[in-house]
């Protein structure tokens, strides 16, 4: 009898650490679970956490770690609509600054416009007033010069004989005198025409400028613009298809646990059944070979 109780409390004894060691074992693999959890869960944190540092918007991970993943996927869209807001911004103040600096130029092309034609003007009217002092002096000195002609022609009045030959050289040389005077005025009709028509080639070509630097602000604009969308649209597309990726590995992560849980849950049922299947076994060998005595 001694040894029956002895040998009970061996195989209670070795059923006891057996159970103690798979209760052991079962933490640890929980443990394990939970290690390899945590570890998924800082990577999905720190993934959000870098795509939120990609436009400007700084979060610890405890606070992300605080929202579901809907709430993180508004935070970076959220965090993307400000980055492009902000970007927006910086280009529209960098298009108004442009816009200022293209007015003062022209303003300051037009003051130097209104100078130019101003002492233009000032030295056409200086040109005018010097051409008729030159006018009034060149009829004073035709008028002096008649005078002495006609003092000369009574003192000469004996050599009327001479008058033909000597009113054809005057004749000719007040002509040539005459003929010079009008080429004059034709070269100052002239170089004043042209110098119009350069002003107004000038003008033409700071409107064309003027023209060409609007075209070319409008058309930077809209390229800026396009890359704009086409920006926010790659982004959109890839946030997408990172939160399919995720979602689906998250899916697929928690079905392989799921068939880990039950194939460990069956193999220890299936375990257990067989021990106490062999300890009852046992049990009753060890019961037919023991006759107490009568």
């Amino acid at each position: 009898k001694a040894n029956k109780e002895r040998e009970e409390k061996e195989r209670e004894e070795a059923v006891r650490k057996r159970l103690e060691k798979e209760r052991l074992e079962r933490e640890e693999k929980l443990r394990e679970e939970e290690r390899i959890r945590k570890q998924h869960e800082l990577r999905d944190l720190t993934l959000v956490q870098r795509e939120l540092e990609k436009y400007n918007r700084f979060v610890s991970t405890e606070e992300i770690a605080a929202l579901d993943p809907a709430a993180r996927r508004a935070l970076i869209l959220e965090a993307q609509s400000d980055a492009l807001r902000a970007k927006e911004e910086e280009s529209r103040k960098l298009s108004d600054q442009a816009k200022k600096l293209d007015y003062f130029t022209r303003a300051l092309r037009l003051e130097s416009a209104e100078v130019i034609a101003k002492n233009y003007a000032a030295q056409v009217e200086k040109d005018r007033v010097e051409h008729e002092k030159k006018n009034a002096e060149l009829v004073e000195a035709l008028k002096a010069k008649h005078a002495v002609d006609l003092a000369e022609k009574a003192r000469l009045a004996h050599m009327q004989a001479f008058r033909p030959a000597f009113e054809k050289d005057m004749v000719a040389a007040q002509r040539t005198a005459f003929d010079r005077e009008i080429a004059a005025r034709k070269a100052a009709a002239h170089k004043k025409r042209r110098n119009e028509a350069i002003e107004d080639a000038r003008a033409a070509y700071e409107d064309e400028l003027d023209r060409i630097e609007r075209e070319r602000l409008k058309e930077r604009d809209r390229q800026a613009k396009e890359e704009r969308d086409r920006i926010e649209r790659e982004n959109h597309e890839r946030l997408r298809r990172e939160r399919e990726a995720e979602e689906a590995a998250e899916r697929e992560r928690e079905a392989a646990a799921e068939r880990k849980r039950k194939a460990d849950a069956e193999a220890a049922e299936k375990k257990r059944l067989a021990e106490a299947e062999a300890a009852a076994e046992a049990k009753k060998a060890e019961d037919s070979r023991y006759k107490p005595p009568s």
